[in-house]
């Protein structure tokens, strides 16, 4: 198993592969349970109208395959095929709203299992890698956070691609972390075909951590591999039209319109403002801390960086619409720095559950 040695934790006893793999699979176990309610209330009350526009093209890729999408959806393909390879099983006929086909309820049904799936097992390694870092009571803590962030619960159990993508981006920083370039290039590929942005965000968390150790770089050039397929896939199998996210001049026709002030309104607050209030809310927190508390100071993460850098790509290429979902690719380290703050003011408030 590729990752078995990442799901190790120090504080665990020696044994068998199963004894290491236990506080995974019961966090994994245990989050099911809670997200539970909403695999049902995703597939009952799901309305078309009020959820990201993007869902008719994954369930198109489905039905008539990436051919009939322009980009940049034809290329985030990797769940649509798995979702249409997922057709001979059967699924659960109710009533929804967008549609009375049966295939294309069974492929509704299918998404929502899938991707909530995903979403759930992503909270699981979430707290294997919390847990290296923090106790393990917040780090299970963390895993909940991510479980019922603001943009997994609107994009984790509809027909998305962000599921597979936040799980390939996870993946890629296990691989990282274990330097496994060969595991980090699979992950690479798997977060590119996903969602592209994606691999911009992995790539993103290399390059933020070589700012103290320069030998990481390395890892761009293991990115080169998914880079080469996602260009190529664009050259053999052309859309009808040039996107805009990949015309240069609109890139750098908007490179600076995170300082314009008529690109703030009530959609940028509540699609970024409010979507991260808890990491908002813990920045307000640390801030706080700081002034009594100097141990706090150790909460910063190279990792960090990829907030600010994120909301910028996100003005640039799509202004506030997509801001949001882009800064919450950095979730692992958004989530570390909230438990951490968590845990601090929890032992001022003499409500630490980790204290003697």
């Amino acid at each position: 198993m590729p990752f078995a040695s990442t799901l190790s934790s120090g504080s665990l006893e020696s044994g068998s592969r199963f004894a290491s793999l236990r506080p995974f699979l019961g966090v994994f176990v245990l989050n099911l349970l809670l997200a539970f309610p909403l695999f049902y209330t995703t597939y009952k009350q799901y309305d078309e109208k009020v959820t990201p526009w993007d869902t008719r093209f994954y369930m198109a890729i489905v039905e008539d395959g990436a051919a009939s999408q322009d980009p940049p959806f034809r290329y985030r393909v990797l769940t649509s095929w798995v979702v249409a390879a997922m057709r001979p099983l059967p699924g659960y006929d109710i009533p929804i709203d967008f549609t009375d086909d049966p295939v294309a309820k069974r492929d509704f049904f299918h998404f929502v299992m899938l991707n909530g799936l995903l979403t759930v097992l992503t909270s699981a390694l979430l707290f294997v890698w919390l847990r290296r870092r923090v106790e393990p009571a917040y780090a299970w803590a963390g895993s909940v956070m991510y479980l019922f962030s603001f943009y997994t619960i609107i994009c984790g159990f509809i027909p998305m691609a962000d599921p597979a993508c936040h799980l390939g981006f996870l993946a890629g920083v296990f691989a990282f972390e274990a330097r496994k370039p060969l595991w980090f290039a699979l992950a690479c590929l798997i977060v590119t075909f996903a969602k592209d942005a994606g691999l911009i965000a992995l790539l993103g968390w290399v390059v933020a951590h070589s700012l103290r150790e320069r030998r990481n770089l390395v890892y761009l050039l293991w990115g080169a591999p998914a880079l080469a397929a996602w260009y190529a896939a664009h050259k053999l199998f052309p859309g009808p039209l040039v996107y805009t996210y990949y015309d240069s001049t609109f890139l750098l026709g908007n490179l600076f319109a995170a300082f314009r002030p008529s690109a703030y309104g009530l959609t940028g607050l509540f699609q970024v403002i409010l979507a991260q209030l808890p990491f908002i809310a813990a920045l307000c927190g640390w801030l706080w801390l700081r002034v009594h508390d100097a141990s706090v100071r150790r909460f910063w993460e190279p990792g960090l960086l990829l907030v600010p850098g994120l909301w910028w790509l996100g003005m640039t290429i799509d202004i506030w619409t997509n801001t949001g979902r882009l800064i919450f690719m950095a979730f692992p380290v958004m989530i570390l720095f909230q438990v951490r703050v968590l845990r601090a003011a929890a032992r001022r408030l003499g409500l630490d559950p980790t204290a003697p």
